[in-house]
């Protein structure tokens, strides 16, 4: 089946967008706040918001039950 070129286009240009279901997140590590049961919304790659609660269906990682500290990067592997 042949795509038209808008469909293309639209395919192209829609977000990528996953969540993450946080039980823990720091979600300040200058002061060390960590806050309960939050989502990350993760779009293109990157983190466009946090929310309270848990939010998002489709790509969901649950990680509910962890701790988690959104841009760590492990520079053990």
């Amino acid at each position: 089946m042949a795509s038209t070129p808008a469909v293309a286009q639209q395919a192209a240009s829609a977000p990528n967008v996953s969540y993450i279901h946080a039980g823990r997140l720091l979600a300040d590590p200058a002061t060390g706040r960590v806050a309960q049961n939050q989502t990350l919304v993760i779009e293109n790659g990157r983190v466009r918001e946090i929310v309270d609660g848990f939010v998002g269906q489709g790509d969901v990682v649950d990680l509910s039950d962890k701790f988690v500290l959104p841009g760590l990067i492990d520079s053990h592997v």
